[in-house]
């Protein structure tokens, strides 16, 4: 997150040569420290201790990953947050962001099939398919008499996320003239029914909120996500991070867990010299990174620190996406019916609006939607996920 604090950042600052200020100035001073190892966190500490910089994450938990991390029960292996991931091909951004980290083959990913995503809805099944064009051909053929309208919209949305992903030949005015607008403003645009409308805002569970409340980039850029197909990693989401932190301890980085971050600390001038910890240590700082989320770095991390009234007013209204309640189930022998490595959205009713219009209410409507993942068909050479004769997924 950008600031007022000018050394407090979210960016990764770079230098040719490895800082000694952790041998000179004592165990607790560093160039850097990201609060919060979820992969955030790690991904950029990973980058700066690579880069040569003196570098501690400090994570509250008492392991890192944040929505990657696993848990196990008596015998089974639960994945928390880690069902599917995009752009893990040669040339992907997974792929880069693990190149620039010699990580590219020290995490093997399993691509899943061509159809990733299954959603059932009560009077039609639909496949999701990786691909713009196989994607809009696949809608169109569920909705014949709005078939138009459909392309349409997955036209803008597919022109959106190449405009915030700035690639070669897309136009930055896409992104402006509707990119920022809410997603329901482009199915009105193109008068779209109730059930097409549905069947468009799937993902919506995925990030926490409804199309009436969600810019129409931010549907645009997870739609383009899995576009060039869906991947889930061997092992698990687990190993994202300790891939992540075995790059940061060989550079000479620190990653504390049960670190608690009480407060980020500024000197006399205003600038922030580093962050005190809930047993009332401070471990010092030329820069703090957080990826802790913004109203908690804003409101309570960064509280005395010098905000703009803007950034502060951002901070007090921004509102965080809808949760989700999560139900790790195991069954006895194996299902009765096949089951692909696809993940599964069952909703009780096309009209997700109303859904999440209900919980914005503080209400569960009577036929909400869910998502089920099977972790054991996505890679089933993770032995340790189920004993045998058993099964495990995920509601």
């Amino acid at each position: 997150m950008s600031s007022e604090n000018s050394n407090v950042i979210a960016a990764s600052s770079t230098s040719d040569v490895r800082s000694d200020r952790g041998s000179s100035a004592g165990a607790d001073t560093f160039d850097d420290i990201v609060i919060g190892g979820g992969l955030g966190g790690l991904t950029c500490a990973a980058y700066l201790a690579a880069s040569g910089r003196h570098v501690l994450v400090a994570e509250k938990h008492d392991i890192t990953g944040g929505n990657s991390m696993v848990f196990r029960r008596r015998g089974y292996e639960f994945d928390v947050g880690v069902h599917y991931i995009g752009e893990c091909q040669v040339g992907g951004l997974i792929n880069r962001i693990l190149a620039g980290l010699s990580l590219e083959d020290r995490i093997r990913f399993r691509r899943m099939d061509d159809v990733f995503d299954v959603l059932v809805f009560p009077d039609r099944t639909i496949e999701i398919p990786a691909g713009w064009d196989s994607y809009r051909q696949t809608l169109a053929e569920a909705f014949p008499d709005e078939a138009d309208a459909v392309r349409c919209v997955l036209d803008v949305l597919e022109r959106v996320a190449n405009a915030a992903m700035r690639r070669p030949g897309s136009d930055i005015q896409d992104l402006f003239e509707s990119g920022l607008t809410p997603l329901t403003a482009l199915y009105d645009r193109f008068d779209l029914s109730v059930a097409a409308r549905g069947a468009l805002s799937h993902w919506a569970g995925l990030y926490g909120s409804g199309p009436d409340e969600s810019a129409t980039v931010i549907h645009a850029i997870l739609a383009d996500h899995y576009m060039n197909g869906a991947f889930y990693p061997e092992g698990g989401g687990q190993m994202f991070s300790a891939r992540l932190v075995q790059v940061i301890e060989a550079c000479g980085g620190e990653v504390r867990v049960g670190a608690l971050t009480e407060q980020i600390v500024a000197d006399e001038t205003g600038r922030v010299v580093g962050v005190r910890f809930s047993d009332g240590t401070i471990a010092h700082a030329e820069n703090v990174i957080s990826n802790a989320d913004y109203r908690r770095t804003v409101l309570e991390l960064g509280d005395g620190l010098t905000w703009s009234a803007e950034t502060v007013e951002h901070a007090q209204t921004a509102r965080m996406g809808y949760p989700l309640f999560c139900v790790y189930v195991v069954i006895e022998g194996d299902f009765e019916r096949p089951v692909n490595n696809s993940n599964f959205f069952v909703f009780g009713h096309d009209d997700i609006a109303a859904t999440f219009g209900s919980l914005s209410e503080g209400l569960i409507d009577d036929a909400p939607f869910a998502y089920i993942s099977v972790a054991p068909r996505k890679d089933p050479t993770n032995e340790g996920l189920a004993p045998p004769g058993s099964r495990t997924f995920r509601l």
